[in-house]
């Protein structure tokens, strides 16, 4: 009965993990699905930027995905290794400005810019 009572609350653990997951990467698939077909709302956007991300905040937060997602089984130590220094270039493509405005001028747009670029990215498996 214990054993049957530890597995149900495994299953729902891993259902809401799997639930969290899904809406997350939801957001993600419709913002760059929207940026694709050039459709992104122009109302309501986030037109705050205050600070541009550096490639060490973007590799402080991959080592730190890398440890949980190892720590999880779900990565290996090949994950999130750079290639070469690219990073840099990509980050520096989503903070483009013309005549003091950003090319990308809301959050939105620099997310789904930057998620564009790292999907058609060619990493290694």
């Amino acid at each position: 009965m214990i054993q049957n009572a530890q597995k149900n609350s495994m299953d729902d653990a891993e259902a809401r993990g799997l639930l969290s997951v899904l809406t997350e990467y939801t957001h993600s698939f419709i913002l760059l699905n929207q940026y694709d077909k050039g459709r992104i709302p122009t109302t309501g956007l986030n037109r705050h930027i205050t600070e541009e991300i550096t490639v060490n905040d973007a590799m402080e937060a991959i080592v730190c995905m890398k440890k949980s997602l190892i720590e999880q089984q779900e990565a290996t130590s090949l994950f999130g290794n750079p290639r070469d220094e690219s990073l840099g270039g990509i980050l520096g493509n989503i903070a483009q400005s013309f005549d003091g405005h950003y090319l990308y001028p809301s959050i939105e747009e620099q997310a789904a810019h930057l998620l564009a670029v790292l999907n058609s990215w060619n990493i290694p498996q």
